[in-house]
């Protein structure tokens, strides 16, 4: 296994573009991701991984991809993810649907702070974590905070809420979203069945469930 000591991670952020589109939100280029290949846009010139990936003496364990559809992108498995894994990344955080700039960029802000943060305060509630339980957690919280907001809660409820699950969800509590649909069914005065069923058909286009973890993230150490 690899291990990896508080925020000393040895990683890889790629912040950019996977495409960009015009008022009309037509195509205009694509930064990271074509329909033929994958094509990492660096500047003005062109990188592409899977040409350069033997020339690469050294690639960090741990690659994130803050861009769009760096997976799988128009069925085609030669995906930016897929080559940086193939040219030496032990795993890798992509997209597989577009995300919005903002929310990406915080979402990436907040896996870096909580590496730094509360890595004391995971020490006390486990005494390991692997960065694919660590990821996890991350994505839950992601999760159910777009659902307090998509559901207009106010900030009391969603604050008393978060730290309460947040709880649940570093301790490993497997029933964390049981936990949330029984108060969020109280706060909003509708039964446990609809409200589930609710969330799963008009939440899809939730940002936190356009991340895959790709490769072999249950094998780093983080703590």
């Amino acid at each position: 296994m690899i291990k990896l000591i508080a925020i000393d991670i040895d990683g890889t952020l790629l912040n950019s573009h996977g495409e960009v589109t015009d008022e009309n939100n037509n195509v205009v280029s694509r930064q990271l991701v074509d329909e033929t290949g994958t094509v990492n846009q660096i500047k003005e010139d062109d990188f592409n991984i899977w040409q350069e990936r033997d020339k690469i003496k050294y690639m960090p364990p741990i690659v994130l991809f803050s861009a769009c559809q760096t997976n799988i992108y128009n069925n085609n498995t030669f995906s930016v993810a897929n080559g940086f894994f193939d040219a030496g990344a032990k795993t890798t955080l992509a997209t597989t649907r577009k995300v919005d700039p903002n929310l990406s960029a915080d979402f990436m802000a907040r896996i870096l702070l909580k590496i730094d943060i509360y890595k004391d305060i995971i020490k006390e509630i486990t005494p390991q974590i692997t960065w694919l339980d660590f990821l996890g957690n991350i994505f839950r919280i992601f999760f159910i905070n777009e659902v307090l907001t998509h559901y207009k809660c106010d900030e009391d409820f969603i604050t008393k809420i978060i730290i309460d699950e947040t709880i649940y969800v570093n301790k490993g509590d497997i029933h964390w979203y049981k936990y949330l649909l029984y108060h969020l069914s109280e706060y909003l005065h509708k039964d446990i069945d609809s409200l589930k069923t609710e969330i799963m058909y008009e939440c899809g286009h939730f940002e936190s469930l356009k991340y895959v973890i790709f490769g072999n993230a249950d094998k780093i150490i983080l703590y």
